[in-house]
């Protein structure tokens, strides 16, 4: 658990001391769908969501004219890229690599297109031989004049899969908007001689008033932790209760003078 915190001390002619408190807790439990969604997030944006290639033959020319367009969804379908390619000429390979170290090897199906090469899929798509088949149905399509359309793809996701990647989505979204934000507000008044603690999250609001003269002291107690020295600011009563102003998770500094200024208001 953690902490962003920010403290504002506002004193008026002597008589009232006020001081705001505001901080956002965010616990070990959030960051844990909110890393997956980065995460998945992460892997969406490398390897595409699906893949359509689709080829259409213009026979009304005295060469044939063959039309590609490569489109690639990536991020579970909200973006997406496009390639159109206009050729006299056609043919999908596969290229491999590793083939004697690897039981899978390393593969990319490529189109040439005018002695160009067109990247369609790779190793990332996993699915091997639907691509072999595919690339043959390419050259298929290319020699045989009677197709005069073919569409060819892969989509990656299965449904068990999207459905989990917009379940971890939507519980990091809560898990933000429901971080744990407090606000809290200790007002020091001399005229009525008390201690009013108002606390206040997203769902309650609590307050709470002691005589100034039950307040025995204004402490600042540290306490040496694993990693670095934490703090906090605590009003000992004469009842022996300890009322925190402040938590060990606050990271704002000036801790000390805020404790000085109080001290120095109840003299």
């Amino acid at each position: 658990m953690f902490s962003f915190s920010n403290i504002k001390v506002e004193r008026s002619a002597g008589d009232e001391l006020v001081i705001k408190i505001r901080s956002l807790i965010f616990c070990f439990f959030i960051m844990i769908p909110i890393g997956l969604a980065c995460l998945f997030l992460l892997v969406s944006l490398y390897a595409p969501f699906s893949i359509n290639f689709t080829c259409n033959k213009n026979l009304s020319q005295a060469s044939s004219v063959i039309s590609c367009r490569l489109v690639k969804y990536y991020c579970w379908g909200m973006l997406k890229k496009e390639r159109t390619t206009f050729t006299n000429s056609l043919q999908s390979v596969i290229e491999e690599t590793n083939v004697e170290f690897l039981k899978n090897p390393d593969y990319e199906v490529l189109v040439l297109a005018n002695q160009e090469k067109i990247k369609i899929a790779n190793n990332n798509n996993y699915n091997y031989e639907l691509w072999k088949r595919q690339s043959q149905q390419i050259n298929d399509f290319v020699e045989n004049d009677k197709l005069t359309s073919i569409s060819v793809g892969e989509n990656n996701a299965s449904f068990i899969c999207t459905t989990i990647y917009y379940i971890v989505i939507l519980i990091a979204i809560i898990a933000i908007i429901w971080s744990v934000k407090i606000n809290l507000k200790y007002t020091l008044t001399k005229k009525t001689n008390t201690l009013s603690i108002a606390r206040y999250n997203r769902f309650t609001q609590t307050t709470r008033e002691i005589s100034l003269d039950e307040i025995k002291n204004v402490v600042l107690e540290k306490s040496e932790g694993i990693e670095d020295m934490t703090s906090r600011i605590v009003f000992k009563l004469k009842s022996g209760e300890d009322i925190p102003l402040t938590s060990w998770l606050d990271s704002f500094d000036g801790k000390d003078e805020v404790t000085k200024c109080i001290r120095q208001f109840l003299k």
